[in-house]
């Protein structure tokens, strides 16, 4: 939560960050625990995220 509430990195940062491979996965887990999405979590607190990076696409690593 800390980390989202920062708003500097985006969801899939984050996820690679705290151990998720994918993001998918971080944002299901998120909301087993939390009732709501990274993104829903970070909209209700009036923090706007950065955008998913082209990059990671571009390299494959955005991708399963």
């Amino acid at each position: 939560r800390d980390m989202i509430l920062k708003g500097d990195k985006t969801i899939d940062e984050i996820s690679l960050e705290i151990g998720h491979r994918w993001a998918q996965d971080f944002t299901e887990v998120f909301r087993r625990h939390l009732g709501c999405t990274p993104t829903e979590f970070a909209e209700k607190a009036g923090v706007t995220l950065p955008k998913r990076s082209k990059l990671l696409y571009k390299e494959g690593k955005g991708n399963r």
